[in-house]
């Protein structure tokens, strides 16, 4: 039954970005991008007992019981310490935290889309692995993903500043992100990812 929810999901993101495409909706790209991070959201969000540390994360959700805003700033990964705080302050349990997550997650992946490609077949490329296994599976390097994502769609004016400043804000919610931060400031896409896709 899970199964067939995932078949039928990927076969509607690719129904949905070809007729998109087909139709040439081009200017509506906002609206319909809009549409699909909302239903990926409630998809990721509102899962109950999925994912490879979902126990794990029951029960570092639980440690946090015992702390305040305060005491989480002595952690390694502070801004992951604050977002449970903050979700169990208001009773919003480890859901709260996996929505939080998911808007993070699909905004960063909407404007590196919106960078790179500006089109919505992206969704149903990252629905195998990106979504299904990182998203639903392992939220802090779910979350360090997400403002990596954030850092190399940077351009323009003071763009080192901004591309430190995402990635320290991803490396407080996984410290594994440090190992790849040199990334942004070196990226430069060699590709063209509409043409991938397009092959694809």
């Amino acid at each position: 039954k899970k199964l067939t929810t995932y078949i039928f999901l990927y076969f509607f993101l690719y129904m949905f970005a070809s007729l998109e495409e087909k139709i040439n909706l081009k200017k509506y790209y906002l609206y319909y991008s809009l549409i699909l991070i909302v239903i990926l959201v409630f998809f990721v969000g509102f899962r109950y007992s999925v994912g490879g540390d979902w126990a794990t994360y029951i029960g570092l959700h639980e440690k946090f019981r015992i702390y305040d805003y305060i005491s989480s700033i002595s952690t390694n990964e502070i801004f992951w310490s604050i977002l449970n705080v903050f979700a169990i302050q208001f009773n919003l349990g480890v859901i709260g935290v996996n929505i939080v997550t998911a808007i993070i997650f699909f905004s960063s992946l909407f404007v590196f889309n919106k960078k790179f490609t500006k089109n919505l077949y992206i969704y149903m490329l990252a629905f195998p692995y990106f979504i299904i296994v990182v998203s639903m599976g392992y939220t802090r390097q779910c979350l360090a993903l997400s403002f990596l994502m954030f850092s190399l769609s940077i351009t323009g004016s003071f763009r080192e500043i901004k591309i430190l400043i995402f990635l320290l804000i991803g490396i407080f919610f996984h410290n594994s992100l440090i190992f790849i931060s040199f990334l942004p400031f070196f990226f430069r896409p060699l590709i063209n990812f509409n043409k991938i896709i397009i092959l694809i």
